[in-house]
C-alpha cells in the first residue's frame, strides 16, 4: 500500500504544476470519520477491500498484496476492451 500512496502523492504533485487535477484535492483532507489518515487511504484500503472479496487480489502480508491470475485475466481485459 505504501507504493500506492506514494504514487498517489506524486501524482498530485506532478498534477499541480501542470494544471491537471488528475487527483482530487478534497481526498488530501482529514475526515475524523476515518481515523487520522488522509480520505485517499480510507478510499484505496476500501478498493483492496473489493478487490479481495472478488478474488482479484492476495494479501501476502501487512500492507502487502499480489494480484492473482484472476485479477490478471480481468486486467488484460479490460487493457483490450479501454
Amino acid at each position: 500500500m505504501r507504493d500506492i500512496y506514494d504514487s498517489i502523492e506524486k501524482e498530485s504533485a506532478a498534477s499541480e504544476e501542470t494544471s491537471s487535477k488528475i487527483v482530487r484535492p478534497g481526498l488530501f483532507s482529514v475526515n475524523p470519520k476515518y481515523g487520522d489518515r488522509p480520505i485517499y487511504q480510507h478510499t484505496v484500503r476500501g478498493c483492496l477491500a473489493a478487490y479481495r472479496k472478488q478474488g482479484l487480489v492476495d494479501r501476502v502480508g501487512r500492507g502487502v498484496y499480489r494480484i492473482t491470475d484472476e485479477g490478471l485475466n480481468r486486467l488484460e481485459w479490460y487493457n483490450k476492451h479501454y
